[in-house]
């Protein structure tokens, strides 16, 4: 009889009766293998992180840059004073705006003196024309001179509510050389100095480089992103993408710091197929208070695992780039 491999488990030894006889040889061994359920495995891909909110400012009054008070780096407020634009034409503007609306209120006075005195007349002549003194086309005259003066107090009010309008718009306009932080965060890309001419509301004049966030896209005056929590875009692959679901964990590493992943979990999915790379797309939220993984550009790769499997194979483990446009929202 032939030992056992030491590699397999001694298992009990099933013998035919009468084969050996039959045969002349030595009866084979058959080992009963149990059957046992299979190790759980990771799926690493590469993702993409921004986030939680990022912001362009862009400029809403043209002119100069009068003042910068904030830096690269430097954290913000919401509401804080980021830089104050200097806009002469504007303030001369809005002084005209003044003038032409007390040019219509004195005008509303004139003819409301004017529909005071068609009122009167029209009183006097009606007063007479009971007594038969006075003449019916004087009547008539007085009544279309009353309507008159009715019909100019009424679009002189009406030019009076224009020029509060724009009165009041070049106010909002004044009030825009004060730049404003939206929200709390960090001030991530800042393209302007003192000095610098400010278009409103031309991002092709504001712009330095691409936002961080957006490939391609113009810049503005600043960019401002809250980074204490992060977004992870990643696209998996079709196979995988019914075992990935909204609340299961996983753990985000970066290249610097493969020994310190971070914990996080799927928040959404966007439930629909890339028809190219048949991959499904996934986004996770890491907390990262500390700012250990700093905001990288569009591209950078981060690699998410999966922190155990939710039911199925779900692969080799081995880690999965993905090409730089593929980790989208």
């Amino acid at each position: 009889m032939t030992a056992p491999s030491k590699q397999s488990s001694v298992q009990p030894t099933i013998r035919v009766p009468g084969l050996m006889r039959r045969t002349g040889a030595t009866p084979p061994n058959v080992y009963v293998i149990r059957p046992e359920a299979a190790g759980e495995t990771d799926l690493s891909l590469a993702a993409t992180t921004q986030a939680i909110q990022d912001a362009v400012i862009y400029a809403r009054t043209s002119g100069y840059l009068r003042k910068r008070y904030v830096d690269i780096g430097d954290r913000v407020t919401a509401g804080q004073l980021l830089a104050e634009i200097e806009s002469p034409e504007v303030y001369q503007q809005l002084q005209q705006a003044h003038a032409d609306l007390q040019q219509a209120e004195k005008n509303l006075d004139l003819q409301k003196a004017n529909l005071d005195l068609a009122r009167t007349t029209l009183a006097r002549y009606e007063a007479a024309d009971a007594e038969e003194a006075v003449a019916k086309q004087a009547v008539d005259q007085s009544v279309s001179a009353h309507r008159t003066a009715q019909a100019s107090v009424a679009a002189t009010e009406a030019n009076v509510k224009s020029n509060k309008a724009n009165v009041q718009r070049l106010q909002e306009l004044t009030s825009f050389q004060r730049v404003l932080a939206p929200f709390n965060g960090t001030v991530i890309q800042r393209n302007v100095d003192v000095g610098a001419l400010i278009t409103a509301g031309s991002p092709t004049n504001n712009t330095a480089a691409a936002p961080t966030s957006v490939t391609g896209g113009a810049n503005g005056l600043f960019e401002i992103a809250q980074i204490d929590a992060l977004r992870v875009f990643v696209n998996i692959p079709q196979a995988y993408a019914p075992n990935v679901k909204a609340g299961l964990p996983v753990q985000v590493t970066v290249r610097g710091r493969l020994m310190e992943p971070v914990t996080a979990k799927v928040t959404r999915t966007a439930g629909a197929i890339d028809p190219v790379p048949s991959r499904h797309v996934r986004l996770c939220r890491v907390q990262d208070r500390g700012g250990r993984y700093a905001l990288a550009s569009p591209g950078h790769r981060r690699y998410l695992r999966r922190a155990g499997h939710a039911g199925g194979n779900c692969g080799t483990g081995k880690q999965t780039p993905l090409s730089k446009g593929d980790a989208r929202p």
